[in-house]
């Protein structure tokens, strides 16, 4: 039943499923259990800034990313992409899947879902990420060497299965959701600007650069799309862009309510684009 859940929910992105290892998110040197971890990768930048759970600020990763000799938050949660266990399943979706040619989809969803399977236990480890041809199933863990040079996000969260929904995105959907002004980084086309015509519902563009505790990323490199209020306690990563083309195209935001994560998108997002 867990299996046909998920299977549904991912119904737009390339599937990989497989028995897993590991069905929780690992703290920074992959030592031990933890609720949830973000990593903000800037261009160029092989480490990148990592937070989690409790945690004050952000910390340096610590480990190349594609460093399969070390054991490290992502390469211990991907475990489970590599290894086998029993009571653990995982379903890896890409729609730029590594070894997969010739398929089309408009979507842009990038993650894995890792579960334990035993009917008494509700586990399940889900990681959001925007990284193409990311992880390999039943590959030796590593990272693309062509992505060191682009923004990255990677963002897991340890939860129960019946947790995991979808939601959709910007304008229509999530400042109503959320009945406030939102601040958003994210490229963007030249047809959707800042927009301030609904009072106390305004959309603010982040202005680039930004500096995730003093490394630097530009939306020319950067390709995360992410989200804050203007003043609350959420958190939400998207897998599209601020685009006319949004409209008509399948989306998913995973939207995390926890002041720590807030404060530090918060400091991240301190100035915005003039609105009209």
């Amino acid at each position: 039943m867990k299996e046909v859940t998920l299977l549904t929910l991912l119904i737009f992105c390339i599937f990989h499923f497989c028995i897993a290892q590991t069905s929780k998110c690992q703290r920074a040197d992959g030592g031990a259990n933890i609720d949830w971890v973000i990593l903000y990768k800037p261009p160029g930048e092989k480490q990148g800034k990592i937070l989690v759970a409790a945690a004050a600020a952000w910390a340096a990763y610590g480990q190349d990313l594609d460093n399969n000799a070390g054991v490290h938050s992502f390469r211990k949660a991907l475990e489970s992409v590599t290894g086998t266990h029993q009571n653990k399943h995982f379903f890896a979706y890409n729609n730029a899947a590594a070894g997969v040619v010739g398929v089309k989809t408009k979507s842009n969803s990038k993650g894995v879902v890792i579960l334990d399977t035993r009917d008494d236990t509700d586990e399940a480890a889900w990681i959001v990420h925007t990284v193409p041809g990311y992880p390999k199933p039943k590959v030796a863990y590593t990272f693309p060497a062509s992505e060191y040079a682009n923004g990255h996000l990677l963002i897991c969260l340890t939860i129960a299965e019946s947790q995991i929904e979808p939601i959709e995105i910007y304008q229509k959907i999530i400042s109503k959701q959320l009945k406030k002004t939102i601040k958003v980084w994210s490229r963007r086309d030249k047809k959707l600007k800042t927009n301030c015509k609904i009072p106390g519902r305004h959309i603010l563009l982040v202005s680039s650069p930004i500096s995730v505790d003093g490394q630097a990323s530009s939306l020319e490199k950067d390709v995360t799309n992410w989200l804050i209020p203007e003043n609350g306690d959420i958190f939400c990563a998207v897998d599209k862009p601020y685009a006319i083309s949004q409209k008509y195209e399948p989306a998913v935001a995973v939207c995390i309510q926890l002041a720590d994560i807030f404060a530090r998108f918060n400091t991240i997002a301190a100035k915005v684009d003039s609105c009209f």
